[in-house]
């Protein structure tokens, strides 16, 4: 029963903590100070750092000064004005007709050297050809248009009429 008292006790106390905190918040931040009049009569002229309506004795520069600011762009890295360029006729000129077109290249076959097995005069090499099946070939086999020249302890050669590539192990 005690418990009960202590804990509505404590509970209350709380409220009432929060309660005062809160009403004092309000009452602290709710109060704005005065504004001042910012506003400047047309006919008072400047007003000086005091606040006085006295004339500013601050001379006034000459437009000069102004135009060389305007002719010199502050932010353009040569700072010189920016001069649109004059706008450039094009003219289309009909493409000539082309001579007969060159033959297209058979494209280098995109093989993968597996392994080498054999002696020196029989070697026999392990491709793949994108991805597909590995397949066994040996020298004089062709694919994709070349022809397998030599193979060596762990390259292959292809030969394409006078163009040779090498092809490496793992690469």
């Amino acid at each position: 029963m005690i418990s009960g008292i202590l804990s509505a006790a404590g509970t209350l106390t709380l409220a009432g903590t929060v309660a005062a905190t809160g009403y004092w918040a309000v009452d602290v931040y709710g109060q704005q100070p005065a504004i001042p009049d910012l506003t400047v009569p047309a006919s008072a002229g400047s007003v000086t750092a005091l606040g006085s309506n006295q004339p500013s004795t601050r001379r006034q520069r000459p437009e000069v000064f102004y135009a060389a600011l305007l002719e010199r762009p502050l932010f353009a890295p040569s700072r010189r004005p920016v001069v649109a360029e004059p706008e450039v006729d094009v003219i289309i000129q009909e493409e000539a007709p082309r001579a007969e077109p060159e033959p297209e290249k058979v494209p280098i076959p995109d093989l993968g050297l597996l392994g080498v097995m054999g002696t020196d005069n029989t070697n026999r090499a392990l491709v793949a050809n994108a991805g597909g099946e590995p397949v066994w070939i040996t020298a004089g086999t062709t694919i994709a248009g070349w022809t397998v020249a030599a193979i060596g302890p762990d390259w292959l050669e292809l030969n394409l009429d006078n163009e040779t590539i090498r092809i490496e192990m793992y690469q």
